[in-house]
């Protein structure tokens, strides 16, 4: 018997809330989480399996400035998310930090859809899938009222 799929994932419910500033904050805080240090890794050494030669560093060319994530707001979203209450906490760290859409693709080996990673993700937190989208849908307007009304307030 096939399972009924209301189409329903975690992307369409952030695509329906349209807060492209929550978006790139949740995005910040999974870089700052992860320990990004931001754009590609700067060699200054040759490929040689000596390492006796210096590779000339391009003037302009500032490789940990280019998409570093943002400490303070990296900082501040974890204190908010810190606030929720606890299903809340468990849901958006699963989607965001444990099991992002591409790391889920990565575990699995395939090109996973959106809606299967969601129901990967409810049966790693043992929870229903109903649950774990409502939970989410209600988890992110409570942390951007709490990120914009100021987390220390």
């Amino acid at each position: 018997m096939k399972t009924y799929d209301s189409g329903l994932t975690t992307e369409v419910i952030a695509r329906a809330q349209r807060d492209e500033w929550l978006d790139r904050m949740l995005d910040n805080w999974r870089r700052w989480a992860a320990g990004d240090i931001g754009g590609p890794q700067a060699f200054t050494a040759c490929a040689s399996a000596e390492r006796h030669y210096a590779i000339p560093v391009w003037d302009g060319e500032d490789h940990a400035a280019l998409d570093a994530p943002d400490e303070l707001a990296g900082e501040s979203m974890d204190m908010a998310w810190s606030r929720l209450p606890a299903l809340q906490r468990q849901v958006l760290r699963a989607v965001h930090l444990q099991w992002p859409l591409e790391r889920v693709r990565t575990q699995r080996g395939c090109a996973t859809q959106a809606a299967d990673a969601d129901r990967f993700r409810a049966r790693e937190l043992r929870i229903p899938l109903a649950l774990m989208l409502e939970t989410y849908a209600q988890a992110r307007p409570a942390v951007a009222r709490m990120l914009r009304q100021g987390v220390m307030s």
